[in-house]
């Protein structure tokens, strides 16, 4: 058998996760040597690095995907599951809670239902935050397992499978993080759809209470402080006042 077939058979014996990470070391490969020899091509560079990286980041979620199967089978993995539920809940609310504050200039706390309403859209935006806490913290053990299996000369196939899962691990955080970096830096763009949610569900017209015009979307607040909601051309705009 030639090279080239010798090549093609230990290829096809690997599992799926290590042809990936093989295949993908390639344009990580380029992207290292363009940084080096060509600092000037940051276009070619950051492309092979795109690439590379998306690659280790699928291999890296194909090999975690049984993983996580099967201890969602079991009865500690299911209460684990519940747990992280109830916690991206209490972040998404707190997302929640931060955003309609910054959509409205108001107490969140006086915006229940439509804190509650948001919150059911911010629990991805929590989800890709738990995301990127659990594959960092991952990254962080295969380094160091690829050190100690380094110093105790364990096969080349383990210590290159540490490697493979530490760069994969890392990839999916920084995908996750850049993700979410860029849903930040654009969260302004929310702001008149939260107003709406607000002005359908925590802005009502009360005819009989004194002080507030008939017709008029109001919300009260503490200390006798009043908010209106009025649509204009399809923008929701929010005045703040009292009440005389």
């Amino acid at each position: 058998m030639n090279g080239a077939g010798r090549l093609r058979q230990f290829f096809l014996a690997l599992d799926r996760p290590a042809q990936i990470y093989l295949l993908f070391s390639l344009p990580m490969a380029v992207a290292v040597l363009l940084h080096l020899a060509a600092p000037g091509l940051d276009t070619a560079r950051g492309l092979f690095a795109a690439i590379g990286t998306a690659g280790f980041a699928t291999g890296f979620a194909l090999w975690a995907q049984p993983l996580v199967e099967n201890a969602l089978r079991r009865r500690p993995g299911k209460l684990a599951l519940a747990i992280i539920h109830a916690a991206l809940l209490l972040v998404s609310l707190a997302i929640a809670r931060n955003l309609v504050a910054a959509a409205t200039g108001l107490p969140p706390q006086d915006f229940d239902l439509t804190v509650g309403f948001v919150a059911l859209v911010c629990y991805l935006p929590a989800m890709a935050l738990a995301a990127t806490v659990v594959t960092g913290i991952a990254a962080i053990v295969f380094q160091l397992l690829f050190f100690a299996r380094s110093l105790l000369r364990k096969p080349l196939a383990a210590v290159g499978m540490s490697i493979g899962h530490m760069i994969g691990a890392l990839a999916l955080c920084s995908l996750v993080a850049q993700l979410l970096l860029d849903v930040e830096s654009r969260h302004h763009h929310v702001y008149p759809a939260v107003r709406w949610i607000a002005y359908y569900s925590d802005y009502h017209a009360v005819p009989d209470y004194p002080g507030i015009a008939p017709g008029a979307r109001v919300r009260l607040h503490e200390n006798g402080v009043v908010s209106t909601a009025v649509n204009r051309s399809g923008t929701v705009r929010i005045t703040v006042g009292r009440i005389d």
